[in-house]
């Protein structure tokens, strides 16, 4: 692997590690004011044209027939299903405990994966086990008694997802720019339909607060994480590409702690150290036996 392609590898996982981690914050703060499908709908929506709009600036070719059918596809699981459920879930319960359920992405897309036909090292299972281990840890100092209503959404939200990360990888899109924003925009109209179907209605007042989390979202959880993640996708491992949802609890857990004053137990502290080790094992580069050639 040259240089630069390590360099975009990192910065790619470093975006969607701590931006994603941020952004159950972003959108807990965005309800105050919006409601959940329709702000994730425009966001969504206007993310997908701009990212169609600088893949086209850049001359990268239009989507194929193919490639927007799998768009719409993709953008059902990963938006409608995965990033619906959060939205809707984030209204009952903190973001923290949010971020901390749906950390088993991991599993069902690397499980999901080998049903198409990829593989997974015994390591990167093993960082998976661990990694799992650790969110249980976060999630034993969590109440959620009278929360398994959420507790199913979060997990259908969780195994769409990982099937879209699944399908994306597997489809092998030309762009990963245009990827990105076709996915984009086929979920967030899809949102938006949503919520006009439920009768949500924007807010006539809402907040500056709640404004900037929205901009927040469509700037960098969005446009720059989402094209990180294609990104990923493309380049790296299932199981890495996914290893964000160890990295985003301990990024929400942290945050609610330092800037709402949520407690961080022993137990969550023993989690966060358990996931960062998971995390570790899951990039150290593989190991190459060279095999001498013939004589």
């Amino acid at each position: 692997m040259n240089f630069v392609r390590r360099r975009r590898l990192l910065l790619s996982l470093l975006a969607v590690w701590f931006i994603w981690g941020s952004t159950y914050l972003a959108i807990r703060v965005a309800l105050d004011s919006f409601p959940p499908l329709g702000m994730a709908g425009l966001r969504l929506t206007a993310a997908g044209l701009v990212l169609l709009a600088i893949g086209r600036w850049n001359g990268e070719p239009w989507l194929l027939t193919r490639e927007w059918g799998a768009a719409f596809v993709v953008g059902t699981l990963m938006f409608v299903l995965g990033n619906g459920s959060v939205m809707l879930a984030e209204e009952t319960v903190s973001s923290g405990v949010v971020a901390v359920m749906v950390g088993a992405v991991p599993l069902y897309t690397v499980a999901i994966g080998r049903a198409f036909g990829a593989r997974a090292t015994v390591r990167q299972w093993l960082s998976l086990v661990l990694g799992l281990g650790g969110i249980g840890l976060l999630n034993a100092g969590v109440e959620l008694s009278g929360q398994l209503g959420i507790a199913a959404l979060l997990t259908v939200g969780s195994v769409g997802w990982a099937l879209g990360s699944v399908v994306s990888k597997k489809v092998g899109f030309v762009s990963t720019t245009m990827a990105a924003g076709g996915q984009m925009l086929a979920g967030g109209l899809l949102l938006g339909i949503g919520g006009l179907v439920t009768g949500e209605e924007l807010p006539p007042e809402p907040s500056l607060q709640s404004i900037l989390a929205v901009v927040y979202l469509f700037v960098f959880g969005s446009i720059v994480a989402f094209t990180a993640y294609s990104y990923l996708l493309r380049h790296a491992s299932l199981a890495l590409a996914t290893s964000y949802a160890y990295v985003n609890p301990v990024v929400a857990v942290l945050l609610g702690a330092l800037l709402r004053g949520e407690r961080l137990d022993a137990w969550g502290a023993a989690g966060l150290g358990v996931i960062v080790l998971a995390v570790v094992l899951l990039t150290l580069p593989e190991r190459t036996v060279a095999v001498p050639e013939p004589a």
